[in-house]
């Protein structure tokens, strides 16, 4: 069978296949159909029941599996997505925290994960965004690894140009006040960042900040004396 967008087959072309296995019908559809809907994008929903049924060709580029979606647990679906679509990225939905995220991405051997507790907006470009590197760089999230060139991945890719400058100062050792003169902002600016920052990556402090972000990919710079 071949990949339908609801309901209709796939165009040819450049359209990144997207394949989403999961049971919570209304959300799960409403996400599908905004990737749907983005350019370059082609999604799919489809419940684990019917993954038996499946033979999609051409295959996805990614499947997204929601972590509620297996009663018997995950590792039987995530076995059939293998079966059938030997090869795919297989990245998590789920509510957990990061730490817990990225235990169970990586007991699954799955790519990475993206947290369902993003705005669905914000989800939907998270997960674009990351559709792009795992099918042309296979990156690995739940590995921290790096695209070439020193891109970096999620959490990273969901931060704005300026909180991406605040957290590479954080990164460097600076203090918020610090940060407020390098970036001529005010320090209620910085604060606001660093907690936009913090909520973006899902962590609870400024040590666990830098520790994801290194992570992640992202280094101080060459030279500076580091606290």
């Amino acid at each position: 069978m071949h990949l339908a967008r609801n309901g209709v087959d796939a165009p040819e072309g450049d359209q990144r296949r997207i394949l989403i296995v999961g049971a919570r019908t209304l959300y799960l559809q409403a996400l599908c159909e905004l990737l749907d809907g983005t350019t370059g994008l082609c999604a799919s929903l489809l419940p684990p029941g019917q993954l038996r049924d499946s033979s999609m060709d051409p295959s996805p580029e990614v499947v997204l599996l929601d972590c509620l979606a297996g009663s018997d647990g995950l590792e039987p679906l995530v076995g059939k997505i293998g079966e059938l679509h030997t090869g795919t990225p297989i990245v998590l939905l789920t509510w957990g925290s990061a730490r817990e995220s990225s235990k169970q991405a990586a007991s699954l051997h799955a790519e990475g994960w993206v947290s369902m507790s993003l705005p669905i907006a914000e989800l939907v470009k998270v997960i674009s965004d990351r559709t792009g590197r795992v099918s042309d760089a296979g990156a690995t999230s739940s590995r921290g690894a790096r695209r070439p060139g020193g891109a970096v991945e999620w959490p990273l890719s969901a931060l704005s140009e300026r909180e991406l400058s605040v957290l590479r100062l954080v990164v460097d050792g600076s203090s918020p006040d610090e940060i407020a003169t390098t970036l001529s902002i005010s320090r209620h600016t910085v604060r606001t960042h660093l907690q936009n920052v913090m909520a973006k990556m899902l962590v609870r402090s400024r040590t666990e900040m830098v520790s994801v972000a290194r992570k992640s990919g992202m280094r101080p710079t060459p030279g500076l004396p580091q606290s």
